[in-house]
């Protein structure tokens, strides 16, 4: 108590030292008693309460704007990283793609071998690449009419090698669809490869089934297959990034755990969604729905010339084709079989 006053210092809990102080002036019409004393300290612990959300506030963001700069800075790290991969790489694949084609077939063991896993390098340089541009904001998306269900089928059916000579089926069920899709035709050929990748790295036995629809108001992809599935547990995190399943049974085990993720954020960026089911020891079945039209896109991406090519599927032949196939039975001889329809369009086919 001063002459004339109340003084109040109070101390935050992890404070060093007062975090400000209040003072007081007394009449004499008014005596210092436990009235007016209550009031004060509860006008003090007011002051504190706003005081302590304002530096809350005040630290938060400057803890938000922390993480961005330093988002930032790894999403500039890893499309610097990328880049400065890609060339090296491209060189060498050329190299090897040369020195290939002048040694006869006895001859290219190893320099097979290389070639495999510089193409297996490069899928997940640009795997890469594209998780920094979609970070970035700066991914580049041209959408255009395309029949969907033949180019899914023919992006279906470059995995038909290596399925069928695991000894398993590939079934292929794109009939007609009654109107074209608006996609970016590298984002889909991405999003079906990874999707039929991962389903023949964890499948064994049976086979896989890519199968495309027409539902109200989407396009639907499904891939399904006879795997090894995922727990329950697992599955709300299936589509997170650096996400990988625990202890599966696996063909393979390397990877970055971006691919599912990938495939998510590219179907994202054209207004659909995916999904999950799996049943552990019996199968998974992925999901990808496709609004229809193109009004949920962004009129200055819409273009009428389909654009896009499949180098980016070759890279995950590469890796799919050298997986060893697991043993079979006697009885399990039966061709592996497509069942497709021929999918047409008037304008589009």
């Amino acid at each position: 108590t001063a002459v004339g006053g109340v003084l109040v210092s109070r101390q935050q809990p992890g404070t060093t030292g007062p975090c400000g102080g209040f003072y007081a002036g007394l009449k004499p019409q008014r005596p210092f008693d436990p009235g007016f004393e209550s009031f004060i300290a509860l006008f003090v612990v007011q002051r504190e309460a706003s005081l302590a959300n304002a530096q809350a506030y005040v630290h938060g963001r400057l803890r938000a704007e922390a993480l961005a700069q330093i988002d930032r800075a790894k999403t500039a790290f890893f499309s610097n990283v990328s880049h400065e991969l890609r060339t090296p790489l491209t060189l060498l694949l050329g190299a090897l793609e040369r020195a290939l084609a002048s040694l006869p077939t006895e001859q290219r063991g190893d320099l097979e071998v290389a070639h495999r896993n510089a193409l297996r390098l490069l899928r997940l340089v640009n795997t890469l690449l594209d998780f920094s541009r979609l970070e970035a904001g700066r991914i580049d998306a041209l959408y255009s009419p395309i029949d969907l269900a033949t180019q899914t089928a023919e992006l279906a059916s470059s995995f038909r090698s290596a399925i069928e000579g695991a000894g398993m089926t590939l079934t292929v069920d794109c009939p007609p669809l009654p109107e074209p899709a608006y996609v970016d035709l590298d984002m889909w050929e991405k999003v079906v490869a990874n999707l039929l990748s991962n389903a023949f790295k964890f499948t064994f036995e049976g086979g896989v089934t890519v199968a495309t629809r027409m539902t109200g108001e989407a396009f639907e992809l499904t891939v399904a297959d006879t795997g090894v599935g995922i727990a329950l547990e697992e599955l709300p995190r299936v589509f997170e990034r650096f996400q990988r399943i625990r202890n599966p049974r696996s063909r393979t085990y390397e990877g970055t755990g971006i691919g599912l993720s990938l495939v998510r954020e590219l179907v994202e960026l054209h207004g659909g969604t995916t999904a999950v089911a799996s049943d552990p020891g019996q199968g998974t079945t992925f999901t990808v729905a496709i609004p229809r039209g193109s009004e949920h896109l962004p009129a200055e991406r819409v273009t009428s010339a389909p654009t896009g090519s499949r180098s980016g599927v070759t890279s995950f032949l590469a890796e799919a084709l050298p997986w060893p196939p697991v043993a079979t039975r006697a009885d399990h001889g039966t061709k592996a079989h497509t069942r497709r329809t021929q999918p047409h369009l008037a304008a589009h086919a």
